[in-house]
């Protein structure tokens, strides 16, 4: 399976810059695979596609506001996505400079913190900081860690302020995330409630999207690339509904891939919930055993995402989609429009 087969063009200025406010006002593309055929919606009506007995599955992951700016001790600026801490003071990090980053180099963030590249690999750099960095101090200083196809500079102060409202989603609970469930930024609570009014259950995993999710597949084969592990939980009473929904002949409706991965995860290692590291890979030929129906955006070409939502719709219904929504001139990626494939 080749890499190069789920490629798409997309014109630039399709790519959402800001969020449609209010959050479910943005467009919803119904894909429905029985039909083989999709059609134009708005998200604030997909309460319509849901009856009682089925069971909305939610991600429940709080991304931490761990972009930070700072300057190089030569004088240039950086920016320095933090993604995880290795352990005390040393942190995994991508650096984004003009010039190359080199071992040795030393930052300034907010004109106190000190930090030097202890060393690095061919994805990562890892910074020694001169003193604790904890969640507290990053919501102090941090900014929200937007995609880079979302253009922001430091400077940009209403656009920040806009990320930090809205690059979040309204039930976020778990801190541990460096990129947002994006499908889940569309809900509202006024939408939640009335999912919930037609008798609809609604139940939350975790999983703390991680920094495999910036990162391109290099392989040329499909088969041979390998996700990076990231936390998840399923709580024992969460796989317990969802196999009464199903037993009971109702859909499991997924909010995002990041929430598929967790339940698809929790039934290969059994019926009774999970929690630990997944490095499920989900790509065409995979069966689905938990989902019935999935909330999702439009994702980049050639990604893990777009090869999952083609695994669950098929190659072909997906690539149709897909051009009827750039023809249609739909907002794409994180701060984009919808999808609900049935």
């Amino acid at each position: 399976m080749k890499i190069n087969d789920y490629d798409y063009c997309l014109p630039h200025h399709l790519i959402a810059q800001v969020p449609v406010q209010p959050r479910d006002h943005s467009r919803l593309l119904i894909v429905d695979r029985d039909n083989n055929s999709f059609y134009e919606e708005k998200f604030y009506n997909i309460y319509n596609y849901f009856f009682e007995g089925d069971l909305l599955v939610l991600n429940d992951t709080k991304v931490i506001p761990c972009r930070i700016y700072a300057k190089k001790n030569t004088g240039g600026n950086v920016e320095i996505l933090l993604l995880k801490e290795i352990k005390k003071r040393l942190w995994e990090c991508f650096i984004k400079s003009n010039k190359k980053i080199c071992i040795g180099d030393e930052f300034t963030i907010e004109n106190s913190i000190k930090c030097f590249v202890e060393y690095r690999n061919e994805n990562f750099c890892y910074l020694r900081f001169d003193r604790d960095f904890s969640y507290e101090l990053l919501e102090k200083i941090g900014n929200m860690p937007v995609p880079p196809y979302i253009k922001r500079k430091n400077s940009d102060k209403v656009l920040l302020e806009l990320d930090s409202k809205c690059y979040q989603t309204v039930y976020a609970d778990c801190s541990g995330a460096v990129a947002a469930p994006t499908a889940g930024l569309h809900f509202t609570d006024e939408l939640l409630n009335k999912i919930q009014n037609k008798g609809v259950s609604i139940n939350k995993i975790t999983l703390h999207t991680g920094p495999g999710t910036f990162l391109p597949i290099k392989a040329t084969n499909v088969e041979n690339h390998r996700m990076m592990e990231e936390y998840c939980k399923v709580d024992k009473d969460v796989m317990a509904e969802i196999i009464k929904t199903k037993k009971n002949k109702k859909k499991v409706i997924a909010v995002g891939t990041t929430t598929v991965r967790s339940v698809e995860t929790a039934f290969l290692n059994g019926n009774s919930g999970y929690e630990g590291f997944t490095e499920l890979f989900i790509y065409p030929v995979f069966k689905f055993k938990g989902v019935d129906a999935l909330v999702t955006n439009f994702h980049l070409p050639k990604s893990t995402l777009l090869l999952l939502v083609s695994a669950f719709a098929g190659k072909e219904l997906i690539r149709k989609a897909y051009d009827y929504a750039v023809n249609k001139e739909f907002r794409f990626y994180s701060y984009g429009d919808g999808m609900l494939i049935l």
